[in-house]
């Protein structure tokens, strides 16, 4: 996901994917939220300045309403439980 924020600063946002567990080359740890090609750290305020922005973001009209619902999923993976027990498997908390 492409965001700018109220300062015209491009942001590149991607939820990894949490289908497979294991970490190959060259591609970051599965269930990770990446920030402009950078892992965010677990329970930071980084994590949870992106979190506020992405919910209270306006959307682009190009984005239908399964692709908001994707985004809300990922939301609440990245809020859930499950998101701090995979990322203890990968030892990044």
């Amino acid at each position: 996901m492409l965001a700018t924020d109220d300062y015209s600063n491009e942001f590149k946002i991607e939820f990894t994917q949490t289908m497979f567990l294991e970490k190959r080359k060259r591609e970051f740890y599965p269930g990770s939220l990446i920030i402009n090609e950078k892992i965010v750290a677990v329970r930071s305020d980084l994590e949870a300045r992106i979190i506020l922005a992405i919910r209270n973001a306006a959307f682009s009209p190009k984005i239908d309403d399964l692709d908001k619902s994707l985004i809300t999923e990922c939301l609440e993976f990245v809020l859930s439980d499950n998101y701090v027990t995979i990322t203890k498997k990968f030892n990044r908390i």
